[in-house]
């Protein structure tokens, strides 16, 4: 169970780094 919470809170960081990235580009 703790390894699929750390793997969500993983996915949702990467998922923030690229919306970030995203708005650089514009």
């Amino acid at each position: 169970m703790e390894t699929l919470e750390n793997e969500e809170k993983d996915n949702i960081e990467v998922e923030k780094l690229k919306l970030e990235q995203e708005k650089e580009m514009l």
